[in-house]
């Protein structure tokens, strides 16, 4: 887990760094002890959207979730991705003495603009990235007009 460190001013008026989790705790004044921020707040995996000249093009990571365990769904020009990373410990029973992935099911959305072609969607899951492209209408690819 990558700790990400933000700027805040300490009690001298000098800028220092701190790592977000302990902000979070001061924030919300609980203790968090056994959890780190993405066990209290959920997971969410790293993605990507790209636009290029005639689609869109959006990459998820998912290390260690199965194809099987992923579902991508378009109601309403919204287009949901979700799934579940499950723990794959085999014993139960057996003490962590260090925990920093994250398990859990996960949930993000994307408002497609209405220059997305719905019937054109394609999406491959591959070495644990989905990849989903969004291709655009002909008409959003826009065109050159030459002067006659």
């Amino acid at each position: 887990m990558e700790t990400r460190l933000i700027p805040r001013r300490s009690e001298r008026g000098s800028w220092t760094l701190e790592p977000l989790e302990n902000r979070i705790r001061r924030l919300f004044d609980v203790s968090l002890p056994t959890l780190g921020v993405e066990e209290a707040i959920g997971w969410m995996p790293a993605s990507e959207l790209l636009e290029q000249e005639d689609e869109f093009v959006l990459t998820m990571e998912l290390p260690g979730v199965r194809k099987e365990d992923v579902s991508i769904e378009l109601e309403n020009n919204v287009l949901t991705i979700s799934g579940e990373k499950k723990d794959d410990t085999e014993e139960k029973s057996a003490r962590r003495h260090m925990w920093e992935r994250c398990y859990g099911g996960f949930t993000r959305t994307l408002a497609l603009p209405s220059s997305v072609d719905p019937g054109a969607i394609e999406a491959a899951f591959d070495d644990g990235v989905l990849r989903v492209v969004l291709p655009k209408t002909r008409e959003a690819k826009g065109r050159r007009i030459e002067i006659g």
